[in-house]
């Protein structure tokens, strides 16, 4: 145990001194905690640790190849995201995680069932249309966001699928301030969107619902609006989640309403 040091030690110089044994602020506290909160309650804790890097990897380090070396010691994106946080996270600033988490098995649903492509298929027999099962079951999303969706309803009648893809919506989290984007139908209104209320506890504001001719372009256009908030993948439709300006907004908006009139 090292011995305590005497009052007015822990001047300027000496906490330079000490910090420059350690890479991370974290390392610091650890190890020599009463330098460190004597930086602290000093203000000098920065310029203590201008020399740290906290851990961080250098720029351009998370390449595909290392997001993807570093997404195989994980079975699911949850465990992941979990133990890797910041591998996870650029893989998803970068457009890499669906391509590493290729080989991981899909956690979702309040309960953490684990969805793989088998239980996918298993759960999807249940049901004679698309539309009931994305209703009724998580397993559709794991399914869709794991490209399982073709083999999964192979057995389903088409004329009665999710989405007749005519309607573009937007709405609003008024809890988080996060917004919705999604393709649905006339045929069904506004189930999809409850559904997805529903099921991550939400309050849902819906902006617009129009319907046009393809949606699914539409989509593709507002997806590229904004920022990705990197939602857990336990989270119902969590890849159509934007954070969204004012700017933003209104820009969507629009591209929806010109879609609309182009049809007219």
């Amino acid at each position: 145990m090292s011995k305590r040091k005497p009052a007015g030690y822990w001047t300027l110089e000496r906490c330079m001194e000490e910090s420059a044994q350690y890479e991370s602020r974290s390392a610091w506290k650890k190890n020599s905690n009463s330098s460190y909160c004597r930086a602290l309650d000093s203000g000098w804790l920065d310029q203590c640790c201008g020399h740290m890097t906290g851990g961080r990897k250098p720029d351009g380090y998370w390449s595909l190849e290392r997001c993807m070396e570093d997404a195989k010691q994980y079975k699911t994106r949850k465990e992941w995201q979990t133990k890797s946080p910041t591998g996870y996270s650029r893989a998803g600033t970068k457009g890499f995680r669906d391509k590493c988490c290729a080989h991981m098995d899909f956690m979702t649903g309040r309960a953490g069932r684990l969805w793989n492509l088998e239980r996918c298929m298993e759960d999807a027999k249940q049901y004679s249309f698309r539309h009931e099962w994305e209703i009724a079951s998580p397993g559709y999303q794991a399914a869709r966001r794991n490209g399982w969706l073709k083999d999964c309803v192979e057995h389903m009648s088409y004329s009665q699928r999710a989405t007749d893809g005519d309607v573009i919506y937007l709405w609003e989290d008024t809890t988080s301030g996060l917004y919705k984007i999604g393709v649905t139908s006339a045929r069904i209104g506004d189930k999809r969107i409850q559904v997805c209320v529903r099921r991550n506890s939400m309050n849902a504001l819906i902006r617009f619902m129009v319907k046009v001719p393809d949606a699914y372009a539409v989509e593709s256009e507002l997806l590229k609006l904004g920022t990705d908030p990197e939602l857990d993948s336990s989270i119902d439709g969590y890849t159509e989640f934007r954070k969204l300006t004012n700017t933003e907004l209104g820009q969507a908006v629009s591209i929806a309403y010109e879609a609309a009139l182009s049809a007219a």
